[in-house]
């Protein structure tokens, strides 16, 4: 990082100044634009699995996926759902089950009537 603020590359105030400055500018974490996922489904179970393995934190995985910060996704969906809640529906999300077509026997092998 020394080498990209002589080069001007980076503008970092103080780093060159004071030790304390270099030291804070060195322990920053630098967050990207979210990139985009080929297959979003695997990318959300992936964060699952590395949040629920304590691999990762859900503001990791929130800033990686989404670009957001946790907490403000957090506060949004509070939001969100107590509006839902005060309208009488139910704010959970479901599962999406899978769809039958009763059109297309093949489609509906195995299942028992």
């Amino acid at each position: 990082m020394e080498l990209l603020v002589r080069q001007q590359l980076i503008d970092a105030p103080g780093f060159l100044d004071a030790p304390i400055y270099r030291k804070a500018w060195c322990a920053s974490e630098w967050h990207g634009p979210a990139v985009l996922h080929v297959d979003p489904r695997k990318s959300v179970d992936a964060s699952v699995l590395a949040i629920k393995y304590r691999l990762s934190s859900r503001e990791i995985e929130s800033r990686k996926l989404f670009g957001h910060e946790w907490e403000a996704v957090e506060q949004r969906l509070a939001e969100e759902e107590a509006i839902i809640a005060a309208d009488g529906a139910d704010p959970s999300i479901q599962e999406p089950q899978p769809q039958r077509n009763d059109d297309n026997p093949d489609d509906n092998k195995g299942d028992t009537k």
